[in-house]
């Protein structure tokens, strides 16, 4: 019986019935021909792509995810940038996979402007990785788009990110907790003093969080501005600990 598993294995890879198309590169590849032990547990990407796509592993910000050398430290010992050293981040700590840049900066951009919605399963595997170790929160919250600025684009790609997420580790999950009750003008057309004014009391929560933990998710972090001003709402509904988590993380 092995023998006849055994060749009708070889005959499905001849046939090409185990191959799957690279979600980055879109090459067909097997996965169980990958001939290393890749860092992401991810059967969605090819084996150079998933070299491409390997995790952040430099020292970082451990408020935001900034890039920093090892001796840029906070008051409580851990790495800290200076621009959190001057204006600490309200929220209690940061999470990311990688910088934002080549084929994750692609990705993003794919998921975010072109609708490639099959690059949240993708995402989801990424922020396991960067969270499997963490305490589980009480609640997992996405970054809210105006409304009618996701009508226009069909979908909030940081509600795509952290639903999927969120099934994928069964975390409690709600999508209408926190909402955006002011529009604005995109965040990338911005500097940053021109952000945080964008945003200023963007956001609210529909109902307490009273002793809470909350995972809020989006897909960039650049300068911080709208994380900061969801976490202001998050903490007026008396969330007891926030901790962002991203895709990627702009070097600047």
């Amino acid at each position: 019986m092995s023998a006849l598993l055994t060749q009708l294995s070889k005959l499905r890879v001849r046939l090409g019935l185990d191959e799957k198309r690279c979600v980055h590169c879109l090459s067909p590849f097997s996965p169980n021909t990958l001939t290393y032990a890749p860092p992401v547990v991810t059967r969605l990407l090819c084996e150079e792509c998933l070299e491409d796509l390997a995790p952040y592993a430099g020292c970082f910000c451990a408020s935001c995810g900034r890039p920093v050398t090892p001796n840029s430290l906070g008051s409580d010992g851990r790495p800290q940038c200076q621009p959190c050293r001057e204006d600490p981040p309200p929220w209690n700590a940061a999470s990311f996979y990688g910088i934002y840049k080549d084929a994750l900066k692609d990705l993003i951009l794919r998921l975010k402007f072109n609708g490639e919605l099959a690059i949240t399963r993708l995402f989801a595997d990424f922020l396991f990785h960067v969270c499997q170790n963490l305490p589980r929160p009480d609640l997992t919250l996405p970054i809210p788009q105006y409304p009618a600025q996701t009508r226009a684009r069909g979908y909030n790609q940081a509600h795509e990110i952290a639903g999927t997420f969120a099934k994928k580790c069964r975390l409690s999950y709600d999508a209408n907790i926190l909402i955006r009750v002011k529009p604005g003008d995109p965040q990338e057309k911005l500097n940053a003093v021109r952000r945080r004014q964008n945003l200023k009391e963007a956001f609210h929560c529909e109902r307490s969080l009273s002793g809470q933990s909350v995972w809020l998710i989006d897909d960039v972090l650049t300068t911080g501005s709208t994380c900061r001003e969801a976490t202001y709402a998050l903490r007026a509904a008396d969330a007891a600990e926030v901790r962002v988590i991203f895709i990627g993380r702009a070097d600047s």
